[in-house]
């Protein structure tokens, strides 16, 4: 995978403000629905749960971006964002993917 700086990573994954808070804060309330008491909130199950969630969700928002390559880089407001995914790669791009959603689904 070719070295990309943490604005681009941060690009690839989508997550300029609001949408990596609203990805936690979902997260956040699914691991709340889960546990059945407040004290099973610091337990070890719920962060890693939080983690998972994420991961993820993160997964889907980077195969969706290697999936739209050739259409985002036709509009000149998602110029950051395809040139962020153009220089990932559509391989490495998938290799991302695929380890995300193989660690979430693991966690």
């Amino acid at each position: 995978m070719p070295r990309l700086t943490a604005r681009e990573l941060a690009a690839v994954h989508r997550l300029e403000f609001p949408f990596w808070l609203n990805t936690l804060c979902q997260a956040l309330w699914g691991a709340c629905f889960a546990a059945a008491a407040p004290v099973e909130l610091s337990t070890w199950p719920v962060p890693a749960a939080v983690a998972a969630a994420v991961l993820l969700v993160e997964a889907g928002l980077v195969l969706n971006t290697v999936a739209d390559l050739d259409s985002d880089a036709r509009h000149p407001e998602r110029s950051r964002l395809s040139s962020a995914a153009a220089r990932l790669g559509r391989r490495a791009g998938l290799r991302l993917v695929v380890a995300e959603a193989a660690a979430g689904l693991a966690l």
